[in-house]
């Protein structure tokens, strides 16, 4: 079973190296990111999952 991450700020500069290397490492990485188009761009091709915030 894969490990299980929540990661915030995702699409930030650190944020997003931090998923590709969880994502690389095998971990199922869940980003809660504020812009979804970004996501799409940049970490969606590495099979990152969206929780969208609402705040």
């Amino acid at each position: 079973m894969a490990r299980r991450v929540l990661l915030t700020g995702a699409t930030g500069l650190i944020g997003c190296h931090t998923a590709a290397a969880l994502a690389r490492e095998g971990f199922a990485v869940r980003a809660l990111v504020r812009d979804e188009a970004k996501l799409a761009r940049v970490l969606a091709p590495l099979g990152v999952d969206l929780a969208r915030d609402g705040v």
